[in-house]
């Protein structure tokens, strides 16, 4: 009973310190400036992705100065980076380290505080609706000191570990016995003078992301030999763009968020109020004639990137050639971010060699079987660009909760009935996602490994409505809340308005029910409560609408399963099954999130046909805050 006394009792906790868990607890606060909160990050240093412990010298982001930022701390002269540089990891860390300098709210974050349990029975206090979850975490030690297991209970949650906070490193055969280094792309500052950059190594690389891309960059500059195993039965090498594409050459990052262009792309969740471009997204995807002139837009931008890259210009090259059309890729559309010529290292030097097949086994003494292919010998490292798990690694109670809370692991809180529904709604709005991608790969598709923790393997997208509230029970309680779950490269712009999203919604200041835009039709209304009525499941943990349930609710319900099934459909060739997954969806998604706020999004000062020309980025959307802050009637005191 002591422990129960003593236990730490918050207002608000946030999991994750990279760019939306520190957007989370800084607006929070700004909001809220006498509530009790904390933040528990596991690094130690906030950053996320972009943690100390998680950067090697030469790695950068894909953004330029100007696209990486919250839109009220702008990345001036001060940090190094000049205009038309991509940012280098230690500043976007040491960026992200003033930004909670700049708002004075660096007490209540806890670093080297890994969360094991998170339990949502929100009982054995006697406060179960008040403080409706705990979380247990332990407090790492500095050397020569013991680590520290804490409980506290939370009213509110954050979820912001985002989707790349823990690697996916799949079993290969005979990995025990290799003899040398097998790591994730992960674990490369581990590594990364030891192994990595001796020009003695022999480096093995496995994977075609962009981090299989960095890896062979730092290992083969550095004079290390490099093996580079592409999967004959995989996805194929990323896309990699130039930072300037099209015939105008034009800014990549500043391109995907221009209005104009975005109409080319199919978007469930476009606001014509925002965009105002109803009439010309219903031609261009509504119609045979506009859908073709769609498949012309897309196909200059492959042929242009194409070309820029020369891939067919050697037969090296030709094998990181994607083996799809970037219509049905999202954020795995990367940037080729590197200070010299990365493909004068495949053509000009003998430092690496691409292996289009996939590994068997591995033996003693470094050697690794290849299914169509020689043995490679003598490897001193095996680096396996595997991906992310779509699941922390927290022990999430009861088990249901999993489910509840909408990740892609456990079952799916929606029904297939509904699921169903949606898919034939979504194939009627946009007949172009009827026909899927051919995939232009030598083998048969074979997942790497045969579990759902492989994004592959995901059993369904992320159900969450907004792609940040739980749908069901949790959501109608306002207690929890994921922020960051979008892919995309205007993450810094996303973290923001998610913030104030959740922030006004765990305030009662924003309804679900009132800013749904989708009407769910009466027959699939009908299906649902077919479907509840026939259910074993408690009417407490079931997310469909009971007849005791109003159609605003069903209305959510039924935005939901067609915001997150649209990925499945959209980006095929991306993480479209697992997670939103954005490229030319990022405004119109922050488009519905304002609207949702009653803050305006259009942004641009320019009037007329200029907005719809001009790149869209974080200076529009300065001072949005405080216009929700002024609109609501509050007082709006900063932390800082």
């Amino acid at each position: 009973m002591a422990d129960e006394i003593e236990m730490e009792s918050l207002d608000l906790v946030v999991i994750g310190a990279g760019w939306s868990g520190l957007a989370a607890l800084k607006t929070y606060l700004q909001i809220n400036p006498s509530a009790q909160t904390c933040l528990l990050e596991s690094a130690s240093s906030v950053g996320g992705v972009w943690a100390r412990d998680r950067l090697w010298d030469g790695l950068k982001a894909n953004n330029m100065r100007g696209t990486y930022e919250y839109s009220d701390f702008p990345m001036d002269d001060s940090f190094g980076v000049k205009e038309g540089e991509h940012i280098p990891g230690h500043v976007v860390q040491r960026y992200l380290e003033r930004y909670v300098e700049a708002f004075g709210f660096g007490d209540a974050i806890r670093l080297r505080a890994r969360v094991g349990i998170v339990d949502g029975n929100g009982e054995g206090d006697g406060e179960g609706e008040e403080f409706p979850w705990r979380i247990t975490y332990t407090l790492s030690s500095f050397p020569g000191e013991e680590s520290q297991t804490k409980t506290l209970r939370t009213r509110k949650l954050i979820l912001a570990t985002g989707l790349t906070s823990q690697p996916y490193l799949p079993h290969i055969p005979g990995q025990e016995t290799f003899g040398a280094p097998v790591f994730h792309t992960s674990s490369m500052p581990q590594y990364h003078k030891s192994v990595v950059t001796n020009p003695s190594s022999r480096i093995a690389i496995y994977g075609a992301t962009k981090s299989a891309w960095d890896a062979v960059y730092a290992a083969a500059t550095a004079g290390a030999s490099v093996d580079w195993i592409i999967r004959d039965n995989g996805h194929g090498p990323v896309w990699m763009s130039p930072p300037y594409v099209t015939p105008l050459k034009r800014w990549l990052e500043k391109l995907t968020a221009t209005r104009l262009l975005q109409w080319f792309s199919p978007c469930i969740w476009t606001e014509p109020v925002a965009d105002g471009g109803a009439r010309v997204r219903g031609f261009l995807h509504g119609t045979w004639v506009g859908r073709k002139i769609v498949d012309a837009f897309w196909g200059v931008l492959r042929n242009d990137v194409e070309t820029l890259n020369k891939f067919d210009a050697h037969p090296e090259t030709k094998k990181l050639k994607p083996w799809i059309s970037p219509f049905w890729v999202a954020s795995g559309l990367s940037i080729l971010n590197y200070p010299t010529n990365f493909f004068d290292l495949v053509t000009k030097t003998d430092k690496v060699r691409i292996h289009t097949d996939h590994i068997t086994s591995l033996d003693s003494n470094g050697t690794i079987h290849l299914a169509n292919s020689p043995p490679l010998l003598n490897i001193d490292a095996l680096i396996v660009a595997s991906g992310w798990k779509p699941t922390p690694e927290i022990d999430f109670r009861p088990k249901s909760l999993l489910s509840e809370l909408g990740f892609p692991s456990a079952t799916d809180p929606l029904p297939a009935s509904l699921v169903s529904a949606a898919d034939e709604e979504i194939l009627r709005r946009f007949p172009r996602l009827k026909t899927r991608p051919v995939v232009d790969r030598p083998s048969a598709y074979a997942p790497l490994a045969k579990d759902a923790q492989s994004e592959a393997q995901a059993l369904h997208p992320y159900r969450l409505t907004r792609f940040i509230v739980p749908v069901g029970k949790l959501g109608r309680e306002r207690s929890v809340a994921f922020i960051g779950v979008p892919m995309t490269i205007n993450m810094s712009l996303i973290a923001q308005t998610q913030a104030l999203w959740v922030t006004a919604f765990f305030s009662n200041r924003l309804s679900l029910e009132e800013t749904a835009t989708e009407t769910c039709p009466g027959d699939v209304a009908a299906l649902l409560e077919k479907t509840t009525a026939s259910t074993t499941s408690s009417p407490e943990s079931t997310p469909t609408p009971t007849q005791s349930q109003s159609q605003a609710q069903a209305n959510v319900i039924w935005e939901t399963a067609l915001h997150t099934q649209f990925g499945y459909h959209r980006y095929p060739g991306g993480l479209g099954k697992r997670n939103p997954d954005f490229v030319f969806d990022a405004i119109p998604y922050v488009d519905i999130l304002l609207k949702d706020l009653g803050v305006s999004a259009v942004r641009k000062e320019s009037s007329g046909w200029k907005r719809f020309v001009e790149p869209c980025g974080p200076e529009d959307y300065r001072g949005f805050l405080e216009e929700w802050i002024a609109k609501e009637g509050l007082a709006g005191e900063r932390v800082y």
